[in-house]
């Protein structure tokens, strides 16, 4: 991923983890997430939403994966 467009994200967050072409960083201030991915579209994440963010779509996952069985 290029990051020369988001210096100002880069410096003020802290590098999570990559997964194929998603980028997670967390903020140094604050805790909240940003999620880029490799065309450059990203989203902010409050801390205090991710955990019901990533619930809903591990259920909707499982859900899925039910209806295939």
């Amino acid at each position: 991923m290029n990051t020369k467009n988001f210096e100002e994200v880069i410096g003020a967050t802290k590098h999570v983890k990559m997964i194929g072409n998603y980028s997670i960083r967390k903020f140094k201030s604050g805790g909240n997430y940003v999620i880029i991915d490799n065309r450059g579209d990203f989203l902010v994440l409050e801390k205090d939403e991710a955990d019901e963010v990533c619930s809903t779509i591990w259920e909707d996952m499982t859900s899925s994966q039910e209806m295939l069985n």
